[in-house]
C-alpha cells in the first residue's frame, strides 16, 4: 500500500512559472478585493480608533482598506515563498534583504533622486504656464513618509522587489525584467487610480501613462536594487521618498494642470532612466555577484 504524501508536499509549489502565477494572482485579489471593498457601508462606516488621553484617534475604514491592499504583494510573496520553499526560502530573503553589504551612494541615491525628479516636473510645469503650485510645508511629508515607511513601501518591496525581481532576473534579462515588473506593478494600481481625481483625463488614459511611469520607475528601481546587490532597504527608502516628493511637489497641480503633471513627471522619469541604461552603470554589481535564492 504506498504511503500518504503529506499535505505539505502536495501543495508545494515546484516550478517557477507556477509560483510567479500564484504571487500574480495573490497580489492583485488580495488587493483589489480591499479597494474594491471602499466604497461599501461597512467599510465606509468602520475604522479602528483607540481612546488615548481622553480623545479618539485611529485609521478610518477607508484608509485602513487602502493600508491592507498596499500589503499584499509583500503577504502574497511570503505565501508564494512558503509554500516553494518553506522556511529555507523565508530565510534567504531575510539574509539577503537584511545583509549589509551596500555602499552609501544607493541609499543617497534612494533618498535624492526622488526630490530631483519631482522638483524638475515642477519646474517644467511652471516653465509652461501651469498654474503655480501651493506648496505646504515639508515636514508633515516626512512625517507621513516615515509613519508610512514601514507599510506600503516596505510590504510592496518585499513583493516586487524581494521576490518578483530576482525570479524574473534568472531567466531574463535585467532590462526586461524591469519591464514586465512594470506591467504588473503599474496596472495593479487600477483601482486606486479610478477612485483618484484626474480632470481632464479619461480613467484609460490615466492608466496607460500611469503604467508608462511605473516602467520606467521599475528600471530605476532595479538598478538600485543591484546596484546595492540586492539589499532591499535603498528600494524601500526610494519607495517612500518617491510617494512623498511627488506628493509635495506634484499633487496641488493635479487639479490645475490636469494631465499635464503626470505627463511631465513620466517623461522626466524616462530621461531618468534612459541615463541609467545609456551611461551603462546599470545592474554593475548585478545577479552575479550575490545569490538568488529559490528553486
Amino acid at each position: 500500500m504506498p504511503l500518504r504524501r503529506p499535505l505539505k508536499s502536495l501543495i508545494k509549489l515546484r516550478y517557477r512559472g507556477t509560483q510567479l502565477a500564484v504571487f500574480v494572482v495573490l497580489t492583485y485579489a488580495l488587493a483589489w478585493s480591499s479597494w474594491f471593498s471602499i466604497s461599501t457601508p461597512f467599510v465606509q462606516k468602520g475604522g479602528i480608533y483607540f481612546r488615548i488621553l481622553g480623545s479618539w484617534h485611529g485609521i478610518p475604514g477607508p484608509d485602513l482598506f487602502v493600508l491592507l491592499g498596499n500589503l499584499s504583494p509583500g503577504i502574497a510573496a511570503l505565501i508564494t515563498i512558503t509554500l516553494a520553499s518553506g522556511k529555507t526560502g523565508l530565510a534567504d530573503l531575510w539574509r539577503r534583504s537584511t545583509a549589509a553589504h551596500a555602499s552609501f551612494a544607493p541609499y543617497a541615491i534612494a533618498c535624492l533622486l526622488p526630490i530631483a525628479y519631482s522638483y524638475f516636473s515642477l519646474v517644467i510645469l511652471h516653465i509652461l504656464g501651469t498654474q503655480a503650485a501651493h506648496l505646504d510645508s515639508p515636514f508633515r511629508h516626512f512625517i507621513d513618509l516615515a509613519l508610512t515607511l514601514p507599510f506600503a513601501p516596505l510590504f510592496e518591496e518585499i513583493g516586487w522587489r524581494g521576490y518578483l525581481l530576482p525570479k524574473l532576473e534568472k531567466t531574463t534579462g535585467d532590462f526586461r525584467s524591469s519591464v514586465l515588473v512594470g506591467l504588473i506593478w503599474g496596472p495593479w494600481h487600477a483601482p486606486l487610480l479610478l477612485m483618484a481625481p484626474h480632470p481632464g483625463m479619461a480613467l484609460l488614459d490615466v492608466l496607460i501613462v500611469f503604467c508608462i511611469l511605473t516602467i520606467g520607475l521599475s528600471i530605476l528601481f532595479t538598478w538600485t536594487f543591484n546596484w546595492s546587490r540586492g539589499l532591499l532597504l535603498p528600494v524601500i527608502l526610494l519607495h517612500g521618498f518617491h510617494n512623498a516628493a511627488t506628493s509635495y511637489f506634484l499633487s496641488s497641480t493635479i487639479s490645475a494642470g490636469g494631465w499635464m503633471p503626470l505627463l511631465i513627471l513620466t517623461v522626466i522619469v524616462w530621461l531618468a532612466a534612459t541615463a541609467v541604461l545609456i551611461i551603462g552603470r546599470m545592474y554593475k554589481n548585478g545577479r552575479e555577484e550575490w545569490r538568488v535564492a529559490g528553486p
